[in-house]
């Protein structure tokens, strides 16, 4: 990877949607007056040496996705799935403020899952394995380092794959993508990991004590590893 430009920044766009709730949501993400995504956003683009200007774009496209356009260097988050997300947390938590809480937490856990396609992508990260897999990994990675706002994004993301997976009707084993109560666990068990002290009580309900003990030994061969792969990218590395 040339080093010479390393001055890529990441900028957030909203393009107004038609649906009367995404229009809704939109009107929510511009009024943001804490601009909590564009500042998500900047910690990346101050983290690392991003070969170019790179967009995250929200806007409607008739799909209940979000992914990493590398032609145009780009995330979109389509309203389609903003809006998907959030009637998935009205149906599925007791109040106003658990669900706006379930919803953003996996809205954003999503973004940050595709910006770390996008940075594999844009910054030729090597990756062996699964790149689902590892997008998952870097993005709690990351929250996980993003102090009480990152956790609570974890908690709700991980909340939102018990919600997913208990109500699969088929196992797409086929699937790029781990399934959902392994990307549960793979979140639960890195926080653990990464805070044992303040998730070992929640945790230990649903998790073996034998893959608890396993967890602090994996998350600290993962800290590493990943320190190691992302030091030539990482502003100040070398």
């Amino acid at each position: 990877m040339a080093a010479a430009q390393n001055g890529g920044r990441i900028k957030v766009s909203f393009i107004e949607p038609k649906s009367e709730i995404s229009r809704a949501v939109h009107q929510a993400f511009v009024s943001d007056k804490s601009n909590g995504i564009q500042a998500l956003m900047d910690v990346i683009s101050q983290s690392f040496k991003l070969p170019r200007n790179m967009d995250v774009v929200f806007a409607e496209t008739g799909k209940v996705n979000a992914w990493y356009d590398p032609e145009h260097h780009a995330v979109i988050m389509a309203y389609d799935f903003v809006e998907f997300m959030i009637k998935d947390a009205v149906a599925n938590k007791g109040n106003e403020k658990e669900a706006i809480e379930y919803a953003t937490g996996a809205i954003l856990f999503t973004l940050m899952h595709e910006m770390g396609h996008a940075l594999i992508g844009e910054m030729d990260v090597p990756v062996v394995g699964r790149e689902e897999d590892a997008a998952d990994e870097f993005a709690t990675m990351i929250l996980l380092d993003c102090g009480p706002q990152g956790h609570q994004i974890l908690g709700s993301a991980a909340d939102w794959f018990y919600a997913m997976g208990r109500n699969q009707k088929e196992l797409a084993f086929w699937d790029e993508h781990s399934l959902d109560q392994q990307r549960l666990y793979n979140i639960l068990l890195l926080m653990y990991g990464h805070s044992p002290n303040t998730y070992g009580s929640i945790v230990s309900t649903i998790v073996p004590k034998n893959r608890m003990a396993k967890a602090l030994y994996e998350y600290k061969i993962k800290e590493h590893r990943w320190d190691k792969l992302l030091t030539p990218y990482v502003r100040g590395g070398h």
